[in-house]
């Protein structure tokens, strides 16, 4: 079937009807079973959909979807889309500001509709449609590794997952105990506080962490285990515990669940944890550390640059068992994002991008000075008096200072003499590792 038999549509979420008599319209539906079949989930029972629109409409999502023209009797209907495709706004933290972000998510190429030009003609038309809108960056998580570079995300920020032994407890040492003491309080909450919290404490948290990328609306609902898949009851097993600072306002929480008396070793998987403090950092993972009964802790979402492992009296207790990427990054707008990062080491250098979609293309003179990065484009195209070339790939995984340019070079994703990548390294150094802790 060639690309020609299909045909993309673009719309918001809709619902049916009001009040609790509300049914998400059957478009809609239909683009929601699409992607619960690409991600090998459930179809919604009834009442979930109608929950996920809502949420869908708080965010202002843009669904997508391609149709095909026709398919064989006894197929899926065509008014089930073959590729799906979602966009959503929020705020990226760069360092120097809450930068507003074009988030993708939702992609599925149904398996009998593959290499046809649908998620490239999705892809491409989206992220040239957001530059027109303004937006400097792109983000998104990926699934699939091998699929995002070729439509210019590069990696910025990545995360570890840890496997935390805590049969005797997790003995932290006396520096990593001493101020936690006096800096606030430590409790358990009850389950139905934890949504209020977690806001409060996440929007301190993402003012103040470069990489982080504000939460959507159905966020709280996934760490408290008010949203489950397939399935409208709460999860009641879901823990939680909080830390209150000394000015009694909370500035870190962590949500737990258990795995079951069933699991060999008995372990504890932390669902969310966030602290705005390393005092409140240290607390909640000394509390972690104490549960009683389990004898394995562990977390998907720590920082590649991760203090626990400093903090304990026995490193090797702290296993990291994985990592992964955690975000990646499309420069749109390259004068624009640039400038809305901080700088770092004084100087001045003129970059050449290379962008094959062509919205991120040109010669750019960067300089920073007294903590700022600015930026001006000099052509549209790479020019030869460049003193460094880069992908605007590359240039989204270095945007955040946690891909190291010079690391980038070495890959071969960065070309330039040596004196001139290392000054562009050092512009673009920030002193601190990213962290997002939001999927989406």
């Amino acid at each position: 079937m060639p690309h020609t038999d299909y045909e993309i549509r673009r719309f918001r979420a809709a619902l049916d009807g009001t009040g609790a008599d509300a049914r998400a319209d059957a478009t809609t539906l239909a683009w929601i079973e699409a992607v619960d079949r690409g991600f090998h989930q459930k179809p919604p029972v009834p009442g979930q959909a109608e929950r996920m629109v809502r949420f869908y409409l708080e965010d202002d999502r843009e669904l997508t979807g391609a149709y095909a023209s026709g398919t064989p009797d006894g197929a899926v209907d065509t008014a089930s889309p073959v590729a799906t495709f979602a966009t959503m706004r929020h705020t990226l933290n760069t360092g120097a500001s809450l930068l507003p972000t074009h988030q993708i998510t939702a992609v599925t190429v149904r398996a009998t509709h593959r290499r046809r030009g649908l998620l490239r003609a999705m892809m491409t038309e989206d992220l040239r449609r957001a530059a027109a809108d303004g937006l400097a960056m792109a983000a998104l998580t990926a699934s699939e590794a091998t699929i995002y570079g070729r439509f210019g995300f590069g990696v910025a920020v990545e995360r570890e997952s840890l496997r935390i032994d805590t049969r005797r407890g997790l003995a932290l040492l006396p520096h990593a105990t001493a101020a936690s003491e006096h800096a606030g309080t430590t409790e358990f909450v009850d389950r139905e506080a934890i949504a209020d919290l977690a806001r409060r404490v996440f929007a301190r948290w993402h003012a103040a962490t470069p990489g982080s990328l504000d939460r959507q609306a159905s966020y709280p609902g996934n760490i408290d285990g008010t949203l489950r898949d397939a399935d409208l009851e709460p999860d009641t097993a879901v823990r939680g515990a909080a830390h209150w600072g000394a000015d009694g306002e909370p500035d870190g929480y962590v949500t737990w669940s258990f795995a079951g008396w069933d699991a060999d070793p008995t372990t504890v998987r932390v669902r969310d944890l966030v602290a705005v403090t390393d005092e409140a950092y240290r607390a909640l993972w000394d509390l972690i550390g104490s549960l009683d009964l389990v004898d394995v802790v562990t977390w998907d979402r720590a920082s590649v640059d991760e203090p626990l492992r400093w903090a304990v009296a026995d490193t090797r207790t702290c296993a990291v068992t994985e990592r992964e990427d955690s975000l990646w990054l499309r420069i749109l707008d390259p004068v624009a994002a640039l400038q809305a990062r901080p700088g770092g080491a004084p100087g001045a250098v003129r970059i050449a991008v290379t962008d094959d979609l062509g919205i991120a293309a040109g010669t750019f003179d960067l300089v920073s000075e007294d903590g700022r990065l600015t930026a001006r484009r000099t052509a549209d195209g790479a020019e030869p008096d460049a003193e460094v070339t880069l992908s605007v790939a590359a240039l989204g995984s270095a945007y955040l200072g946690g891909i190291s340019v010079t690391t980038l070079a070495r890959a071969g994703a960065v070309a330039g003499d040596d004196a001139a990548v290392q000054r562009l390294a050092g512009m673009l150094a920030t002193g601190r590792v990213p962290q997002c802790l939001t999927g989406f």
